[in-house]
């Protein structure tokens, strides 16, 4: 008999000679999955509308608390796919997804366009103050002596974190482009405006290199003044 494939993913092509699993009655014959459905130009509409209920089932192999794959005979697919009428509705839903895929693609450079420019905005008229290293160590004392949300903070109500001149020139610098980016721009703000776009992860990235990039070439001006 021609084993079974593994069983650490839901495979497109099952071999179900025996499923071998005490909740599931045992089927024969080959069947597809959803996602090898899927891969042949289905959509879960078509599926339901051509094949109906499933033939068979079987555990997830990947979450045992999961519903069950649904399993459905590669000939009855095949059967269906022979039709003209099945043709159309796979070009129409191939169509259809092109559509999504360009419409998805163009907000997502639309996104990516108002991080870029939020960015720019923000870093326009930014002003550090005389001494940005010790107002960053100030705001970060006080941060984490009163608004702070640190883990365990409540657990033991206060956090002793503190930040003074004598700490590491990587850990002081980090403060002090994090003191500039939430303190002296409106960068909370600018990335609440990506909030549910398409493309807001990359956006939200774009927005903070380039934010924490024109923070550090005018601190490296600052500095050098």
């Amino acid at each position: 008999m021609t084993p079974s494939p593994p069983t650490d993913a839901p495979d497109a092509r099952v071999l179900t000679a025996a499923t071998g699993h005490p909740d599931v009655a045992t089927v024969t014959g080959i069947h597809l999955t959803m996602a090898g459905l899927r891969e042949r130009g289905w959509t879960d509409v078509m599926i339901r509308d051509y094949l109906g209920e499933p033939d068979a089932t079987r555990p997830n192999p990947r979450y045992r608390s999961a519903a069950p794959m649904k399993l459905y005979l590669a000939e009855r697919a095949e059967a269906a796919e022979a039709s003209p009428e099945w043709a159309d509705r796979k070009a129409l839903a191939a169509r259809r997804r092109s559509v999504g895929v360009a419409a998805a693609d163009r907000k997502r450079a639309e996104t990516a366009a108002l991080a870029r420019k939020l960015a720019a905005d923000l870093v326009a008229s930014l002003v550090f103050p005389a001494d940005p290293q010790q107002a960053a160590i100030e705001s970060f004392n006080k941060w984490h002596s009163g608004d702070c949300t640190c883990p365990g903070w409540y657990k033991v109500g206060f956090c002793d974190k503190r930040a003074d001149a004598s700490d590491s020139p990587e850990f002081l610098h980090r403060i002090t482009v994090n003191y500039a980016r939430h303190r002296l721009t409106g960068y909370d703000r600018a990335s609440n405006r990506l909030a549910g776009r398409v493309g807001h992860q990359d956006g939200h990235e774009i927005l903070r290199a380039e934010v924490n990039a024109a923070i550090e070439a005018k601190l490296s001006v600052c500095i050098v003044t």
